[in-house]
């Protein structure tokens, strides 16, 4: 999966599916009609211009979950555990991501 030309999550098909990891990968699963999310996730704001790339995440703008950090330093593709990789630093080391610790 890539937002603005940067892979932010990369792992098996279905893993995105069943348990995406970053915050984009989820709004883009949650759009999927009759698909397995309990909701449609609605990102506010537009990109930013693939020509004036923002500091830190690219997607920071448009999360609901961005941190300051989020904003100041771009977040590298780290391995997560069963072989996958992922670009937010809100996703722990032991591969939980920040939409779930929302309540269902």
């Amino acid at each position: 999966v890539m937002y603005l030309g940067r892979i932010v999550e990369q792992t098996r098909a279905d893993a995105v599916f069943d348990s995406p990891l970053h915050p984009y990968t989820w709004a883009l699963v949650s759009a999927i009609p009759g698909g397995k999310a309990s909701k449609r996730i609605m990102l506010k704001g537009d990109p930013p211009s693939p020509t004036q790339l923002p500091v830190g995440c690219r997607f920071a703008g448009r999360c609901p979950f961005a941190e300051p950090l989020c904003r100041e330093t771009e977040p590298e593709l780290r391995s997560m555990p069963g072989g996958r990789f992922v670009a937010c630093h809100l996703v722990d080391a032991d591969g939980v991501a920040p939409q779930h610790l929302l309540p269902a």
